[in-house]
């Protein structure tokens, strides 16, 4: 935790209009331990009573959350340009605290996930949070102090980040919602599946499995993770990468459980996904789902849309490097199809978070 130091950043007020902020987590080793320290004990030093020192804050629609009435610290934010509703880029901030709209509340909460390429999607947090949300964009991976990468995740750390939100005094009880893509998508699907509080998914062009990464939980595997085999990879004339074949078949093992779930899951799919095969990966859910009497799903099929399904008139991303393939490699899709379904799906994924959440 870093204290506000005078001779390095002068203190400002804070603005007048919304902002957001952000949060990371650390110790390294927190991803690997089933008992590892609590968020809320690392993040209810913050008082926000006293403006943090912040450069460069643009109003987006939502303000700063306090989240402690009793402590005198505040942390060193620097440089934190968020996106706003229009897709403006936030540079990096140095820690991540969580997003609050303007009111009394309360609001239903939502944990919004990136892919495994890291980082934070603040983006659909920011979206999010002008349309009546409490959103916590939770990194994972390759951010700040944690891993670039990982064999496996601990999903005590997501509980914490859970528990951290729902106990927040604008969230709305009982439960919260989280929002995945990719391989963010299937760690909101374990989330759903065995942490109860998460009443409302959105897994967005996910897996059924863990991918790639496996999740453990209370020291036991709860989804080994599913292999892949560069040796499928084909690079296009274009010169990208084309890695839909390069995943491994999903086995009993790597599996989640997804009947397990007691909340609501809204599966987003584009047919033209490139990365993986999502399409496949959602019907097989699904399949799951019924055949154990779990009705509690619902299923958005985008034709022409390919991976990287994002906020309204972000722009058609034919390619872009990838972590795992270690080059550029397509998404999929085409450039009409997919800004359709971009500008389609999130007035439903904002529809059916209220609904399931207000329910």
């Amino acid at each position: 935790m870093h204290t506000p130091n005078s001779s390095t950043t002068s203190t400002k007020a804070l603005p007048s209009g919304p902002h957001i902020l952000r949060l990371s987590s650390s110790p390294v080793q927190r991803l690997y331990r089933s008992s590892c320290p609590r968020l809320s004990s690392r993040f209810l030093q913050l008082d926000l009573r006293s403006a943090p020192k912040i450069s460069s804050v643009l109003p987006v629609g939502c303000q700063i959350s306090r989240i402690s009435e009793d402590h005198n610290q505040c942390i060193d934010i620097s440089a934190t340009t968020p996106f706003n509703s229009f897709g403006m880029q936030a540079t990096k901030s140095r820690e991540l605290i969580g997003i609050r709209v303007t009111g009394s509340g309360p609001f239903p909460g939502v944990i919004c996930l990136h892919t495994i390429n890291g980082g934070v999607g603040e983006n659909k947090a920011s979206l999010l949070a002008n349309h009546g949300f409490i959103t916590l964009a939770l990194a994972y991976l390759n951010y700040e102090d944690l891993p670039k990468s990982a064999t496996n995740l601990d999903l005590e750390y997501f509980s914490e980040a859970v528990n951290f939100l729902k106990q927040h005094p604008k969230v709305k009880r009982p439960g919260i919602g989280a929002v995945g893509i990719s391989k963010g998508g299937d760690v909101v699907l374990s989330m759903a599946t065995f942490l109860p509080d998460v009443r409302a998914a959105v897994i967005i062009n996910g897996c059924n499995a863990s991918a790639i990464i496996g999740m453990h939980f209370k020291n036991k595997v709860i989804s080994a993770g599913v292999g892949y085999s560069l040796s499928r990879m084909r690079v296009e004339d274009s010169g990208v990468a084309n890695i839909v074949d390069i995943m491994n078949e999903v086995n009993k093992e790597s599996l989640i459980p997804v009947e397990k779930a007691e909340g609501t899951i809204l599966f987003v799919v584009g047919d033209e996904d490139k990365n993986w095969k999502s399409t496949n990966y959602a019907n097989e859910a699904i399949k799951r789902m019924k055949k154990h009497g779990n009705e509690k799903f619902d299923l958005l099929t985008y034709q022409g849309a390919g991976h990287y399904l994002e906020p309204p008139y972000f722009p058609f991303c034919y390619a872009s490097y990838h972590s795992v393939a270690r080059m550029y490699t397509m998404w999929g899709g085409n450039a009409k199809d997919h800004a359709f379904a971009q500008e389609d799906m999130w007035p439903k994924v904002q529809s059916f978070l209220k609904k399931t959440l207000n329910n």
